[in-house]
């Protein structure tokens, strides 16, 4: 037990972080509900762009969400799906 638990317990008072918590936690809710819709958007984005700017190529994007809709070999999907999310970890990280 801390210093502060224990003094907040002596005084018969909240104990130290509670009342942080009850004020921040829904703010936190809020905000990490609001990143995970602003990355889904721009994930879908980021789709649409590609699709209509590649031309007759085939670029990553493409060949990945073709491979989504109708798989031919699941295997190499995901072997290329695991490294682009591994690559992108690497990054951020």
């Amino acid at each position: 037990m801390n210093f502060l638990d224990e003094s907040s317990r002596r005084s018969r008072s909240t104990p130290a972080g509670q009342p942080y918590r009850a004020a921040n936690r829904p703010d936190l809710w809020a905000a990490i509900q609001l990143s995970i819709r602003v990355a889904v958007i721009a994930t879908l984005d980021e789709a649409i762009v590609t699709t209509f700017t590649a031309g007759q190529q085939m670029t990553l994007p493409i060949w990945i969400f073709s491979q989504l809709t109708r798989p031919r070999d699941r295997r190499v999907t995901n072997v290329v799906a695991f490294f682009v999310i591994l690559i992108t970890i690497d990054l951020v990280v």
